[in-house]
């Protein structure tokens, strides 16, 4: 039984060994990451108001020329 626990010990010593002394620091690509998240919103955000213009300025143009053409249709 001593030797089954000395073998575990051996073992995560080894284990403990091979792992980096410092932890591990994921933050510049955690920020990279928030950096793109915002550019996309963004982006996303841009497009949504141009495509609202777009909607915005042809439905006064067809309201425009179904205003023109009732009062041809009417002469």
């Amino acid at each position: 039984m001593l030797s089954k626990f000395n073998d575990r010990l051996e073992n995560l010593e080894q284990f403990a060994s091979t792992l980096p002394s410092e932890p591990v620091s994921n933050t510049g690509e955690i920020e990279q990451l928030r950096r793109e998240l915002n550019e996309s919103k963004q982006q996303i955000q841009f497009i949504s108001n141009r495509l609202l213009t777009v909607f915005i300025v042809s439905g006064i143009s067809i309201g425009m020329l179904v205003i023109a053409l009732l009062f041809m249709l009417l002469r």
